[in-house]
């Protein structure tokens, strides 16, 4: 059996680490790596050192455990076991099953050099027990995300809390932050302003033992947002090609290119090509990274071309000397990166020239095999190997989740080239295609997709491609509306529809005006959504011949009128008129899925005018046709309102198995959105059992998704009935914290109904308080707002508050009113309603 020294030996024999390189990555000061390798300490005394020595010279678990027994110490995993929580991180590299998260881009096996800068880095991780905070400056292309990367593994098993990354630069911090928060299961969306949720991720990083990396920063703000506390244990790398005020305080290092002498150059050239290649042409090879600056993107490039075609050694270092183009964004005095770039696109095939034109297309940077081999019609497997091709030539880098990335400046050089408009319109369909057949709701192949669709559907603007933007703009708009990027929205329809006025096409038009419609409808701002509506129905109603698609679009049309008409203006004979009309015309051509609808909304108008056994009737019908012709959203909506129609019948057992079925659905189908409410129903469901516990842990989970999802009018009703049952427990505090976020959505939604629930729980909360005078103050608004809209409903109930007002300040005589007032109008609301209001404020003393 071999001895400690013996076994040492073999060990760093094989790393063919110097002492001293062995003292930089391990921090054990050589003289005693020389004393146990040369068998003059037979038993170092702490075992501590001798795994530094070993995660430093990269041994195994199996490796580490027989150098470890050989010092007589214990093994790897007595350690794991019985090592105390300070030095637990020294051993996390071999802690199995770890559920640290780890972010980082994948590590480039091409990487050479920077052994001053590591023995830096690791210098300061070990001599700092609380925050180390370093930053990388260079210009592009030196290099600073790939040694990023290459420390993040290097140093990971020193974090045990994983290791985090930021791509910075694009204005997306809230992002980043809200992926720092949950990748330790945070949830941080309910702080929507910048300072607020940098506190609170600032907070939860603050015991974490984690390394973090904010790549490409722009701009000192974005970084401070971004930085764990002052006291703990993180350490922070930032990259950034720019001099920041940011970093005045870090620990800088100045990355500049490779050295002059050539070492490291010529390293990487060995890497890419056989050592006697590079022997043989050892001064050529310095001559060209002398021609690029020994800049590590240029010549990993250049390395990659040679290893495919070595034999254009003698042309390359010509075009070199010759060349003086550069690339616009990046030139510093004799260094050019498109220099570097045109040599390896000129020598590319043409198949493969054709394939790096039309990453041009992906204006966010990273990109999909799939998408590539659908623009190129290619089979997916095809493009995945020449995109692997264009990896091995350092022009394409691996991204996240399976997908592709393009360097910032390898984008720019191939949005400069020339793209057939056919592959443009390629790239429109792709993405076109995959919104049209998206599941309701459930865009998540495209959220990662949003800024090349962006790219795409300018780019479509700017060159008038008129057919394909507009229907880009139409299939695209659910996806900014699921995602609550209603500027975005807003703004692609406000092109389009001035893109349709000039085509003077009707249909286009009235689709445009339709989305717009439906977006302000979502915004709260019923006038002008229902003026957009009305215009839309009024240029269907001027086509002479219609066609199945015009008739479809008006009966589409009708439906959102009597929308409108019933929901926010709360007419409901104008939208029983708007709905049967929609449902005549879609009788006649067959539109099924428009006749299941209106059938639904009709049940509604019902259930809201107090006809319950209607609503139940017309809900089955609908449910029926549903499942006829597959519409799997509407029927998880019909099993949904029936669950609530029979759970206020009683009937609690076939309410659940409704709930059960619609549940099942959502989930099977990837129905997320329709979850809110299911789960609200479940909630619904339990506490009509007596079971108010499970109510709030089903309220919880559709919070939650409703907060994930950003549909803020779930999300604001959703705290608005858990603040009210806060409040009927005398749980105040939460109460308020629920019901003030319920009521500052809501009043930016500006839905009037929604309005008015939420005001009325905002005003009996504050009567709770004690604070009679805004209490006065909210349910007067409510009372003024009821009135106007004609919810006599929501008129009740303010009084009720508002008696209980009078009362405090002992004006008996104005109480006296109110109750009349409410008592009165009590009695002539139908059964619906009363149980409502009974439900919201269940403490008031009924009139018999």
């Amino acid at each position: 059996m071999s001895t400690f020294a013996e076994l040492l030996g073999q060990f760093i024999h094989r790393s063919t680490y110097s002492l001293s390189q062995l003292e930089a990555f391990s921090g054990v000061p050589k003289r005693t790596v020389a004393n146990w390798q040369g068998g003059i300490t037979l038993k170092p005394q702490k075992w501590q050192d001798i795994v530094k020595v070993a995660l430093a010279l990269d041994l195994s678990d199996t490796e580490t455990s027989s150098l470890l027994e050989t010092a007589r110490h214990l093994t790897l995993d007595e350690l794991i076991a019985n090592t105390a929580d300070e030095d637990i991180g020294l051993l996390q590299r071999w802690v199995k099953d770890t559920t640290s998260p780890f972010q980082a881009i994948a590590d480039l096996p091409s990487f050479v050099g920077r052994e001053d800068e590591i023995a830096q880095i690791t210098q300061a991780l070990q001599q700092k027990s609380n925050i180390a905070i370093c930053s990388f400056h260079g210009m592009g292309g030196v290099g600073k995300t790939t040694l990023a990367a290459h420390l993040a593994y290097r140093l990971r098993q020193h974090f045990s809390d994983g290791v985090l990354w930021a791509q910075l630069g694009n204005g997306n911090t809230l992002s980043i932050l809200a992926a720092f928060a949950r990748a330790f299961g945070e949830d941080v969306s309910g702080f929507q302003d910048i300072d607020s949720r940098s506190a609170i991720v600032r907070d939860i990083l603050a015991s974490k033992r984690v390394l973090i990396i904010l790549d490409n920063a722009t701009n000192s703000q974005e970084v401070r947002y971004l930085l764990p506390p002052t006291t703990g244990k993180p350490m922070t790398i930032v990259t950034t090609r720019e001099d920041l005020a940011v970093t005045d305080t870090m620990e800088r290092i100045e990355l500049s290119p490779f050295a002059n002498n050539g070492r490291d150059s010529l390293a990487l050239f060995t890497f890419y090509l056989d050592g006697r290649y590079v022997k043989q042409h050892k001064q050529i090879l310095r001559d060209i990274a002398d021609a690029v600056g020994h800049l590590p993107l240029a010549l990993s490039i250049i390395a990659g071309q040679l290893g495919r075609q070595p034999a254009m050694i003698e042309v390359l270092a010509s075009t070199l000397r010759e060349k003086t183009a550069y690339l616009d964004m990046l030139q510093r005095e004799d260094q050019s990166v498109r220099l570097s770039f045109d040599l390896s696109y000129e020598n590319l095939t043409p198949s493969l020239r054709r394939l790096f034109n039309a990453l041009g297309l992906f204006h966010g940077g990273d990109f999909s095999a799939e998408a590539v081999a659908f623009i190129l019609d290619l089979s997916t497997p095809h493009a995945e190997e020449q995109i692997e091709e264009l990896i091995r030539l350092s022009l394409v880098q691996l991204g996240q989740a399976g997908r592709f990335r393009l360097h910032p400046l390898l984008n720019a050089y191939a949005r400069e080239k020339v793209v057939p408009r056919a592959l443009r319109l390629k790239a429109m369909t792709y993405f076109t295609n995959l919104a049209e057949t998206a599941v309701s709701n459930d865009y998540s192949k495209l959220v990662p997709e949003i800024e090349n669709i962006k790219g795409l559907l300018n780019m479509a603007h700017q060159r008038n491609d008129v057919s394909p933007f507009l229907k880009g703009v139409n299939a695209f708009s659910p996806l900014f509306l699921a995602q609550g990027l209603l500027e975005i929205q807003e703004k692609y329809l406000g092109m389009a529809r001035s893109t349709a006025l000039k085509s003077d096409n009707i249909g286009d038009l009235a689709d445009i005006l339709l989305r717009q419609g439906f977006l302000y409808v979502e915004k709260g701002m019923s006038a002008e959504a229902n003026r957009l509506l009305e215009e839309a129905y009024s240029l269907t109603e001027a086509i002479r011949f219609p066609t199945e698609i015009d008739l479809r679009r008006k009966a589409d049309l009708l439906r959102g009128l009597g929308v409108l008409a019933v929901q926010i203006q709360n007419d409901h004979e104008l939208g029983d008129k708007y709905y049967k009309k929609g449902l005549e015309i879609a009788s006649k051509i067959n539109y099924g899925k428009a006749e299941a609808r209106i059938t639904l909304n009709l049940g509604v108008i019902a259930f809201r005018s107090g006809k319950l056994e209607q609503a139940i009737k017309l809900h089955h019908e609908c449910l029926e046709q549903s499942k006829r012709i597959g519409d799997h959203d509407l029927s998880i909506l019909c099993l949904s309102n029936l669950c609530h129609f029979l759970r206020m019948k009683g009937d609690l057992s076939t309410a659940l198995k409704h709930l059960t079925e619609a549940e099942q659905m959502a989930r099977t189908h990837g129905y997320h959105m329709h979850l809110i409410m299911l789960l609200g129903s479940r909630g619904m469901l339990a506490a009509a059992s007596g079971d108010q516990e499970t109510q709030e842990i089903w309220a919880g989970e559709a919070i939650k998704i409703a907060r994930e999802t950003g549909h803020q009018r779930s999300l604001a009703e959703m705290l608005g009935a858990r603040g009210n049952r806060a409040r009927l427990r005398g749980e105040l505090a939460i109460a308020s914290t629920c019901i003030d976020e319920a009521l500052a959505l809501i009043r930016r939604l500006h839905i009037p109904d929604r309005l008015c629930l939420i005001l009325l729980y905002d005003g009996i909360l504050k009567a709770d308080l004690g604070r009679w005078t805004d209490a006065e103050t909210v349910l007067q608004e409510l009372l003024q707002l009821a009135n106007s809209m004609s919810f006599s409903h929501f008129s009740v109930s303010a009084r009720i508050g508002l008696e209980r007002c009078a009362l405090s300040r002992g004006e008996h005589d104005l109480a006296i009113a109110h109750r009349n007032e409410w008592q009165r109008g009590f009695v002539f609301l139908n059964t619906i309603r009363k149980q409502e209001i009974m439900d919201w404020l269940p403490e008031t003393d009924w009139p018999e």
